[in-house]
């Protein structure tokens, strides 16, 4: 049996991660956009934030993909 655990979040994600569940969605994204942590995860919930929070389907395909590419180098 196949046991995964969640993902790791640092200090910086977590707060970001925060921030949008209270609804302070421009500083979340903000916050995720300065983590230097280059985690395809990071970028699909940048564009998961755009495109479900503020409805910029423009930028939610623009950090989707950033996130493909980085997933297709891994």
């Amino acid at each position: 049996m196949l046991v995964f655990s969640p993902p790791t979040l640092s200090k910086e994600e977590a707060r970001a991660q925060k921030l949008a569940q209270h609804g302070q969605i421009d500083q979340a994204l903000t916050a995720y956009q300065q983590l230097k942590n280059q985690n395809p995860r990071v970028w699909n919930t940048v564009g998961q934030i755009y495109a479900d929070k503020k409805g910029d389907y423009t930028s939610a395909i623009k950090y989707y993909k950033k996130s493909m590419k980085i997933q297709e180098q891994v």
